[in-house]
């Protein structure tokens, strides 16, 4: 999934939370963000575009591999298609808006690695 990362004060449109929910990311050793709570877990790639990336999800269970960092987040979504969320700390509030698929650039930064499960 392409994402554009934004000031949710510099969106254009007037938003209302369909949901919120707390929980906890984890930052691990390999690679990956978990959110146990939501069972899955996501990794980032970046684009040849200042403040885009891709995000792989997927779904996950069992034991969290050793976290590298931690937070307490809140999680506010606003629409499924295109989904729209921000996420806020308490050092961040940041909004990400899916992208359609082609607006995605052919000429990636990404580490598809294969990743042992």
């Amino acid at each position: 999934m392409l994402v554009q990362r934004t000031d949710p004060k510099s969106y254009p449109l007037t938003l209302e939370s369909k949901g919120e929910y707390y929980t906890f990311y984890y930052w691990c050793d390999d690679g990956w963000l978990y959110i146990p709570e939501k069972k899955l877990r996501r990794k980032f790639f970046t684009t040849q575009v200042q403040n885009q990336f891709e995000m792989v999800q997927e779904p996950r269970e069992g034991i969290v591999p050793l976290p590298e960092h931690s937070e307490w987040v809140q999680v506010s979504l606003y629409s499924e298609s295109p989904r729209i969320w921000q996420v806020q700390t308490d050092e961040l509030c940041e909004l990400y808006v899916e992208l359609p698929a082609s607006q995605s650039k052919s000429k990636k930064s990404r580490d598809r690695q294969a990743d042992p499960q």
